[in-house]
Order: structure tokens, then C-alpha cells, then sequence
């Protein structure tokens, strides 16, 4: 804000020394400088430090929150600048930026950082999530393998992943699920000889007398439902 105040004054004193002392021409250049910038004061003094003009103009901070004012010290030194009329020095120009306007622009900024990085966040955790759900979808595929082996069901993943420890996971499980697949089938195989050695005849491979038994009592049991339908009958 001073490098500002500073230039002003230069380039404006320049300006006033045109002027000839014609003090209306003078405040004219001053009010042109005033309404277009960012000022709080624009002072022109003689050389017996009398005041010719000024400018004055009230800080608005309102529109600024009080926490960012109390956190964000900001100053604005006066800048001098003598006014020479052929040289001949005239008066003394001191021109003071306001420090309103540089703290709504930092406010300004300040938010707009925010913003941006609050929609950065939210894009990277997004990306982050559909990530996260891509390389994690093998290891939703075991757990399922393992819920479906529990079910007599064996699922083999066929898509391998390239990271080399999910890798191992879905190897190790498709494994596994070979194994207990293996361990299913060979039980079924001897569960299945072992019923037909309980009702077949070793030798002469017919049906032996267990299972003409189990059928007498199949047959009976039948017979006395049938018995009991034709004694009771549905009304």
C-alpha cells in the first residue's frame, strides 16, 4: 500500500506542478486521482505548511469480518511528495492509501482459496473413493468366496489383480476354494459308496435284506396314510 501511496504522490505532484499555483486546477487533478483510486486522505500543504486541499474519505470494514481484522494487521504509512512549481518549490502533497480496500481484497482472495480448495477436497476424495473401491473389489470377491463355500459353492475368481498383495489374496483364496471343492466332492463320492455298500450285496451286487427291509417299511407306512385317509376323509 505504500509503494502505491508512494507513486501517487510522485506522479501526482508531477501533475500539480503544471498547474502554475492555479489552486483550482489543482484540486480538479486531485479529485480526478481520489474518486479513481483507493485513498483515505489526499492533503496539499504550502510551504508554510498551510492547508491548500484535501480529500477525505471514511474505512469501511464492515463488510469485513472482525476475526480477519483482529488476525491480518494491515497499515498504510503516508506518502510525501514536494510540489515545485518552475523550480520553485510550491507545497507538499501527502497522499494514504485506505486500508479498507486491501483488506476486502485479501478477505476476497481468502475465500476464494477456500472455495477452491474445499472443491479440490471434495474431487480428491472422490477420486480417492472410486480408487479405493477399484482395488478393493477383489477382496470383496473373497469374502464372498468364503461366504459361498459355507453354502456347499465354490466360485473362482477368474480376474487376477496386478498388485502383487491382493494378488497372493485371490490366489491363495481361489486355492482354498479348489481344496474345499476337492474335500466336497471326494466326501460326496464316499458318502455315496458307503450307502451302496449298506444296501448292496457285495457279491452278487442286487439289493440285500436292509434295503428289502427299508422298503417294507416304506411300503407300510404308506399303506397305513392311505388307511387313514379312506377311514377319515376329508369332510
Amino acid at each position: 500500500m505504500y509503494e502505491d501511496a508512494k507513486n501517487t504522490a510522485s506522479s501526482l505532484s508531477l501533475s500539480l506542478g503544471t498547474a502554475n499555483g492555479d489552486i483550482s486546477v489543482m484540486s480538479s487533478m486531485i479529485n480526478a486521482n481520489f474518486d479513481s483510486g483507493h485513498y483515505l486522505h489526499i492533503a496539499l500543504v504550502d510551504v508554510e505548511n498551510k492547508l491548500l486541499y484535501e480529500r477525505k474519505n471514511e474505512s469501511n470494514l464492515r463488510q469485513i469480518p472482525q476475526w480477519f481484522v483482529d488476525n491480518v494487521r494491515l497499515s498504510a504509512p503516508i506518502a510525501h511528495a514536494n510540489v515545485s512549481s518552475e523550480w520553485n518549490q510550491f507545497g507538499m502533497l501527502s497522499v494514504q492509501s485506505d486500508v479498507a480496500y486491501a483488506y476486502r481484497s485479501l478477505y476476497i482472495i481468502l475465500i476464494n482459496l477456500l472455495i477452491s480448495f474445499s472443491i479440490i477436497t471434495v474431487v480428491a476424495l472422490g477420486i480417492l473413493y472410486a480408487v479405493l473401491v477399484v482395488l478393493l473389489k477383489p477382496l470383496r470377491k473373497a469374502q464372498t468366496q468364503a461366504a459361498a463355500v459355507l453354502r456347499n459353492k465354490f466360485i473362482i475368481q477368474d480376474n487376477i489383480p496386478y498388485i502383487k498383495e491382493f494378488k497372493d489374496v485371490v490366489l491363495g483364496m481361489n486355492s482354498m476354494v479348489h481344496k474345499a471343492k476337492a474335500m466336497f466332492e471326494k466326501g460326496n463320492e464316499e458318502l455315496k459308496k458307503h450307502k451302496e455298500l449298506e444296501y448292496i450285496d457285495p457279491e452278487t451286487k442286487l439289493k440285500n435284506r436292509k434295503y428289502l427291509i427299508l422298503i417294507m417299511r416304506l411300503l407300510r407306512l404308506s399303506l397305513v396314510r392311505q388307511i387313514h385317509i379312506w377311514n377319515f376323509p376329508k369332510k
